[in-house]
């Protein structure tokens, strides 16, 4: 019995599993909310926003790896230093690390 919840559970970690769009709009979404926190509601804010909304939508598209374990997958960029991993996901969710995001 135990045996057949434990593949049970495994079968629903693979089934469910985010796949790479999932992870980018996690990221996308987290980035937007910081740069709304951190702006004025000005013309020259909006401006920004949009440039860096697609700064961000570009580096997502280029720069992001996605590695997919079948049970959880995560994605992660490249930066001079290092590998930062900029999310986590699994029974599809999608959770991005703050104190990553910080390209």
């Amino acid at each position: 019995m135990r045996l057949l919840l434990f593949i049970l559970i495994l079968g629903l970690a693979m089934f469910s599993n985010p796949k790479f769009s999932q992870h980018q709009e996690a990221v996308r979404t987290e980035i937007r909310n910081q740069t709304n926190e951190k702006t004025q509601d000005n013309l020259a804010s909006k401006l920004g926003q949009l440039i860096n909304r697609g700064a961000s939508q570009l580096a997502l598209e280029t720069l992001m790896t996605y590695d997919n374990y079948f049970l959880a997958s995560t994605t992660r960029i490249q930066t001079a230093n290092q590998d930062q991993v900029l999310s986590v996901g699994i029974f599809g969710q999608v959770w991005v690390l703050p104190n990553e995001l910080t390209f």
